[in-house]
């Protein structure tokens, strides 16, 4: 009687088994994926003259900022992104401007001015950047 219900078990393991991996191979096979046609495929496009880009599209992925900074105290300014990334450091000295140009990632649009130890934002609205402590 014992053997009969082991039996019985296996089987209705197996079997469940079974059912579970056929599921699951016909899940995996189902092939109806959209594809958007919206535009061009990557793979349409024979050449650079096929791309289609705006007039406007800028191509630079970097911008040169001309800095003018000037301290009435000698101290160590950073510049620097708004996450923290380091573009420049120096020392300045009292009442002479420091003078640096840099090519600061165009998607930059604010930085930081550690002056001290003390932050200060500036938002880049022009190539050329004043700034006096």
């Amino acid at each position: 009687m014992k053997t009969n219900a082991i039996i019985l078990n296996k089987t209705v393991i197996r079997v469940g088994l079974l059912w579970f991996l056929l599921i699951l191979v016909m899940m995996a096979c189902r092939k109806d994926i959209e594809v958007s046609k919206s535009g061009p495929l990557p793979g349409d496009l024979k050449s650079m003259k096929d791309m289609k880009v705006p007039n406007e599209f800028s191509w630079k992925t970097f911008q040169e900022i001309e800095f003018e900074l000037t301290a009435s105290t000698m101290g160590v300014v950073i510049i620097q992104s708004m996450e923290g990334v380091v573009f420049e450091k120096a020392l300045l000295m009292p009442h002479v401007p420091y003078q640096a140009l840099l090519a600061v990632p165009t998607y930059e649009t604010e930085l930081s001015l550690v002056y001290n130890g003390i932050p200060h934002s500036i938002k880049i609205t022009e190539r050329k950047i004043s700034y006096s402590f």
